[in-house]
C-alpha cells in the first residue's frame, strides 16, 4: 500500500499495484451459488485442496492434501513468502486428512483441527509425571466420518508398520487404531550424551500404519536397508528406524587414536540389525541456510 501510494504520488497515475509487482497476480470474485430444491442442475464444486498421496488400511483412508490455491495472509510480507516457498521452491502447505469408517485412529494430543462424523472421542485422566514420560501418550478417536488435522508448512509421510518402529519425539502426528504405543529409551550414556537424540522416543509395535512429520521433501529421504548389517552416520540427521535396528555411539577410532581424534570423525551414531533407517541428509543444509539468512528472515518493524 505505501509503495503504491508513492508510485500515485510520483507518477499522478492510478495504475493498479499489482502492475508493478514482480509476479503476476489474478483476481477473481468469489461468488457463492445457491439452487432451488426442484432444480435439476447441481451445483459445481470446488476444493481448495488436493491429495498428493494416499494410504488405505483396516477401513481408514489416509490423504497428504496440499493446499494448491493458497493466497496467503493479507500483510505484503508474509504473502512474498508463500509465493516464494510455492513458485521458487516447490513447497506448499498441506494436511493430513483421515476417512474413518467404522474404524479407530489414535493421533497426537493437539492435532485435531476439526471433523465431520459419528466419531467418538477417547480420553484418559490426566497421566502421572512418570507414566506420561513411560508411555507415548495419544488420543484415539472412533466411529465413521472424517477428520481433518493442522495444517502447516512441513511436510508428512506415511509408514507402513509391519512389525516395530521408533520414530524422534515430536515427530509422530496419528497411527492407526491396532497399533502398540510406547518409549524407546537410550540404552547408554553415550548414545543420551552424544547422539544428538532425546533421552526417549516414541515407539509403535504391531501392524498398521502411522504418520510422522518431516523437515524436508519426501524425495530428499534416503532410506537404507539393513540385513544384519551395520550403517554409521556423523550426526543427528536420521528420524526413523524399523524392525530389529539398535542405536548406539561408537568411537570411530582405535588405539592412540581416540585421543588425538586422527580421523577427524570421532564419535558416531552407529545403527545394527535387520530393517529401515531413514535418513534426512539434506537437513544440514537447511541449517546453513538458515544461519546465511538470518537477517532476512524477519522484517524490519515500523
Amino acid at each position: 500500500r505505501k509503495f503504491h501510494s508513492a508510485w500515485r504520488t510520483h507518477h499522478n497515475t492510478e495504475v493498479p499495484l499489482c502492475q508493478h509487482l514482480p509476479f503476476n497476480v489474478q483476481f477473481q470474485p468469489v461468488m457463492t451459488v445457491i439452487f432451488p430444491e426442484d432444480s435439476q442442475e447441481s451445483a459445481p464444486t470446488q476444493t481448495y485442496y488436493e491429495s498428493i498421496e494416499s494410504y488405505e488400511k483396516d477401513n481408514v483412508k489416509v490423504d497428504i492434501d496440499s493446499f494448491k490455491n493458497l493466497c496467503g495472509p493479507p500483510d505484503d510480507y508474509n504473502a512474498m513468502q508463500v509465493y516464494t516457498s510455492k513458485k521458487k521452491l516447490g513447497q506448499t502447505a498441506q494436511r493430513v486428512r483421515l476417512q474413518l469408517s467404522n474404524s479407530i485412529v489414535q493421533l497426537t494430543p493437539g492435532a485435531l483441527q476439526f471433523m465431520v462424523g459419528d466419531i467418538d472421542v477417547k480420553t484418559k485422566d490426566a497421566p502421572r509425571l512418570f507414566s506420561s514420560v513411560k508411555k507415548t501418550r495419544t488420543v484415539k478417536y472412533s466411529g465413521t466420518g472424517q477428520i481433518f488435522l493442522e495444517p502447516s508448512w512441513s511436510h508428512y509421510a506415511i509408514v507402513a508398520v509391519k512389525d516395530h518402529v521408533i520414530v524422534d519425539r515430536g515427530c509422530f502426528l496419528c497411527a492407526s487404531g491396532g497399533l502398540k504405543s510406547d518409549v524407546a529409551f537410550q540404552k547408554s550414556i553415550k548414545s543420551i550424551l552424544f547422539s544428538g537424540k532425546s533421552l526417549i522416543q516414541d515407539s509403535f509395535k504391531g501392524q498398521g500404519w502411522i504418520v510422522i512429520k518431516v523437515p524436508v521433501a519426501l524425495h530428499e529421504i534416503h532410506k537404507v536397508r539393513l540385513n544384519n548389517d551395520v550403517l554409521k552416520v556423523d550426526g543427528s540427521f536420521t528420524i526413523l528406524r524399523t524392525g530389529q535396528v539398535s542405536m548406539d555411539v561408537e568411537n570411530l577410532n582405535k588405539g592412540l587414536g581416540k585421543l588425538t581424534n586422527s580421523s577427524g570423525e570421532g564419535l558416531m551414531t552407529v545403527f545394527k540389525g535387520t530393517g529401515e533407517v531413514w535418513l534426512l541428509p539434506t537437513v544440514p543444509l537447511n541449517e546453513e541456510l538458515k544461519e546465511l539468512n538470518k537477517p532476512l528472515i524477519a522484517p524490519a518493524r515500523q
